[in-house]
């Protein structure tokens, strides 16, 4: 389905986000009882519309979401202060080689069971169809349960993929193949 949101130009960093591959419009918005509102937030401000696509961020106004309503559970397990340097102290002592990164735009690859609609964002709705409404399938800035959908999705892919959770801590995942050792500590 294409409408103008679909085909404006966009920048190869949006295009791996691809949020807008995570949602799609519905028709009639009277039939949400709870519809987000949703915007473009941009540490600038733009000068023209192709500023604010290729330097903004949708953003779900998710303030007026209800525990139980709209989300289930927001808690994202988070490494302790003493797991990091339990985690440091054992590399070092093991002369393991430590590696350090960040995921980019990591909430956008979370996947949400819940139902959540935004309406079309102020200065970016479709002509044709103002009236029409997006529902969400992946998890986007602003809402409640962004971070727990992320840290769900990647720990899915790593225990798929041989690692095993740490008893002791959540965040700790490690594999173990013959004498090879990969820890991963995760910090959301």
């Amino acid at each position: 389905m294409d409408t103008p949101i679909q085909t404006r130009h966009k920048s190869k960093e949006v295009e791996e986000q691809s949020f807008i591959a995570t949602i799609y419009q519905k028709t009639d918005p009277a039939l949400f009882q709870f519809c987000l509102f949703s915007c473009f937030l941009s540490q600038v401000e733009p000068k023209k519309v192709s500023d604010a696509l290729n330097k903004a961020r949708l953003v779900a106004q998710g303030h007026p979401q209800e525990e139980g309503i709209g989300y289930d559970e927001v808690f994202a397990p988070v490494a302790r202060i003493e797991a990091i340097r339990l985690f440091l102290a054992y590399a070092s002592f093991m002369g393991f080689t430590v590696y350090q990164m960040d995921v980019k735009s990591a909430f956008l690859y979370g996947t949400i069971d819940e139902e959540v609609y935004v309406m079309q964002p102020p200065g970016f709705q479709d002509p044709a169809f103002p009236a029409k409404v997006y529902k969400v399938e992946k998890a986007m800035y602003g809402l409640h349960q962004a971070p727990r959908a992320w840290y769900g999705t990647l720990s899915k892919y790593l225990l798929k993929n041989g690692f095993q959770r740490g008893t002791i801590d959540q965040t700790l995942f490690i594999r173990r193949q013959r004498e090879d050792f990969v820890l991963v500590q995760v910090y959301v």
